[in-house]
C-alpha cells in the first residue's frame, strides 16, 4: 500500500507542470512506470540498503560524537569541530567520491549534503547568520562534479530561502525581498521562494 502511494505521489508530483489538458495521461502513465521500476529494483533493495548504511556510517559516528560534545562539553566547541569537519569534506566534488577523516571513517557526498544542513542548523542556533549565509551560498555554488557542471538544483530553491533568512537578520526584510525576487522563476504557480516573499510581504 505505502508502494502505491509513493508512485502515486512521484506521478503527481513530476507532472505538476504539465499543461492540464495532459496531466490526466502523463500521470497515469508515470505511475505504472513508477510501479513496474520499483518491481525490477525490489529484489536489490537488501544490496542498496547495506550499501547507503556504509555511506553513510562515517557521518551518524560524527553526529553522535558531537551532539555529545555539545550537551556534555561545549556548543561552540561542537561548531568549531563540526565547522572543521566540512572544511574537509567540501573538497569532494563527485557523488561516488570519497574523503577518509579519522576517527569517523569516510565521508561520501551523502555526507556532505547532511553536514551541510546541519552546521546550516548549529550556525543559526548560535545566532550567527554570516556563517549561515557562507553555507547557503556553498551549496547554491558546489557542483556535483567537477567534470560535467550540474548544480544541486532539487536544493536550490530551499537555500535560496535560508539564505533570504539570513539576509533578512543582517540586512533587513526589503535586502531579503530584493534579494528573491532576483531567484523567483514568474511562470511557477507556487514555490517555496514565492511562499517566502509573502511572509516577508505581510511581515513589512
Amino acid at each position: 500500500m505505502k508502494l502505491l502511494e509513493a508512485c502515486s505521489e512521484i506521478s503527481i508530483q513530476m507532472t505538476g507542470d504539465l499543461p492540464g489538458w495532459s496531466k490526466p495521461f502523463a500521470r497515469v502513465v508515470l505511475y505504472l512506470m513508477t510501479i513496474l521500476a520499483a518491481l525490477v529494483l525490489m529484489p536489490f533493495v537488501p544490496w542498496i540498503s547495506r550499501f547507503q548504511n556504509k555511506r553513510t556510517r562515517a557521518f551518524t559516528e560524527l553526529k553522535r560524537a558531537l551532539e555529545n560534545k555539545w550537551y556534555r562539553e561545549s556548543s561552540q566547541t561542537a561548531l568549531q569541530e563540526l565547522r572543521n569537519i566540512y572544511s574537509r569534506v567540501r573538497q569532494i566534488s563527485h557523488p561516488m567520491e570519497g574523503i577518509k577523516v579519522e576517527p569517523y571513517g569516510e565521508f561520501y557526498f551523502e555526507s556532505y549534503v547532511e553536514i551541510l544542513n546541519m552546521l546550516y542548523n548549529w550556525e543559526i542556533t548560535h545566532h550567527n547568520w554570516e556563517e549561515a549565509r557562507k553555507v547557503c551560498d556553498d551549496i547554491l555554488e558546489h557542483k556535483l562534479s567537477r567534470e560535467e557542471p550540474v548544480h544541486l538544483e532539487v536544493y536550490d530553491e530551499e537555500w535560496i530561502v535560508n539564505k533570504a533568512k539570513c539576509i533578512e537578520k543582517l540586512e533587513g526584510k526589503i535586502h531579503a525581498q530584493e534579494f528573491l525576487l532576483q531567484c523567483i522563476t514568474p511562470n511557477r504557480k507556487d514555490s517555496p521562494i514565492k511562499r517566502y516573499l509573502q511572509n516577508l510581504r505581510k511581515k513589512s
